[in-house]
């Protein structure tokens, strides 16, 4: 019987709700800066470049896996917005994939 209370109690606070995905509209600009990301397949690298909004390049990153690069560009804090972040976690997953298989990577681009 106390379970079933219990049970209850939670039932009421946390209600399962459907919500369709829709694409944000417009963008806004990271402070941080953007990013422009390269797939090597002679070196066996994905690179990011970072820069700032005078487009001058104030780091660039290599590595063979999406999750080490959005870690180091998330610890140095060259991205600062949750939608970046997503964006450049979409982009990095793709490249890495890319250079996996073989593939042409083109940022902002279908495999």
């Amino acid at each position: 019987m106390q379970i079933e209370r219990i049970k209850e109690r939670v039932e009421k606070r946390f209600r399962e709700e459907l919500v369709h995905g829709k694409k944000k509209e417009g963008f806004i600009p990271d402070p941080a800066g953007f990013v422009v990301v390269h797939v090597d397949h002679k070196m066996g690298r994905v690179i990011v470049e970072h820069y700032n909004y005078k487009r001058q390049v104030k780091y660039k990153i290599v590595g063979d896996d999406a999750e080490s690069l959005c870690d180091t560009l998330l610890g140095r804090k060259l991205i600062t917005r949750l939608d970046h972040a997503a964006y450049v976690g979409r982009e990095l997953a793709k490249a890495e994939a890319g250079l996996r298989h073989g593939m042409r990577y083109t940022q902002d681009k279908s495999l």
